[in-house]
């Protein structure tokens, strides 16, 4: 069965819209709130001094790293619940993020070191490990592997595809690009963009990376989704198994 762009896109919003509130809950807690609070500590301190600044940098990392990937782990969990004709529910989801944090943002180091290096010596080195590696967080959550197991596994599965995943790549990007812009637009308009961080800067940059995510973790767990019913022809109840 050949691999299809069109169907990764249909896929990946087939499963939002059927699960929507769960997936806005779950991506408006982890990573919505966080980052309105953040955004807002950040003003504060930014007109306090120089160190409350530094500090509140420090957390906004630490937060941002935990929250993002607690989110990626819950949001493919639920995406692959769906595609085995299923709901997503919060706390099976949250539990699966939690669960899986730890390899997950091990493997999003490694990841984020070797795309580095590639960068740093061609570009296009960097782009090519992106692409192959851009499976291994779904693998790791679906298949539970061990972390570079996760790594060779997204690389077996990308091979033969890589040129339409980049294109896929692309589409995605520009999507979330052209969400990110529509939703801040207003602040635009309406002359919020001075230094000073408005509350209503605050509440559509939170908007946007909510959607953001979700269309991100959807979109990444239906290419999961479509390689491996091309590949190997395993449909959707056999890969929600593993979460029985």
């Amino acid at each position: 069965m050949d691999f299809q762009i069109g169907d990764v896109v249909n896929r990946t919003f087939g499963a939002i819209s059927r699960n929507f509130v769960v997936f806005f809950l779950l991506s408006f807690v982890l990573v919505g709130i966080p980052t309105f609070i953040i955004g807002f500590a950040q003003f504060g301190a930014l007109s306090d001094d120089v160190s409350a600044f530094g500090i509140t940098m420090l957390a906004t990392l630490i937060v941002n790293l935990v929250a993002t990937y607690i989110l990626q782990g819950a949001l493919i969990h639920g995406a692959v619940v769906d595609f085995n004709g299923g709901r997503a529910n919060f706390g099976a989801c949250l539990s699966t993020g939690l669960n899986h944090f730890f390899p997950l943002i091990m493997i999003a180091i490694l990841m984020t070191l070797g795309i580095m290096l590639g960068m740093l010596l061609l570009i296009v080195p960097g782009i090519i490990l992106s692409i192959m590696w851009l499976l291994a967080i779904p693998v790791q959550v679906v298949e539970n592997t061990g972390i570079t197991e996760a790594l060779s596994r997204s690389r077996e599965l990308t091979r033969g595809n890589r040129w339409k995943i980049f294109g896929l790549y692309v589409i995605f990007f520009i999507l979330a690009s052209a969400i990110s812009l529509l939703i801040m637009l207003p602040v635009g308009l309406f002359g919020a963009n001075s230094p000073e961080v408005s509350l209503g800067a605050l509440i559509f940059e939170m908007a946007a990376t909510v959607l953001t995510a979700i269309v991100g973790a959807a979109g990444v767990s239906a290419l999961y989704y479509e390689l491996r019913k091309s590949k190997e022809g395993v449909g959707a109840e056999a890969l929600a198994k593993v979460f029985d």
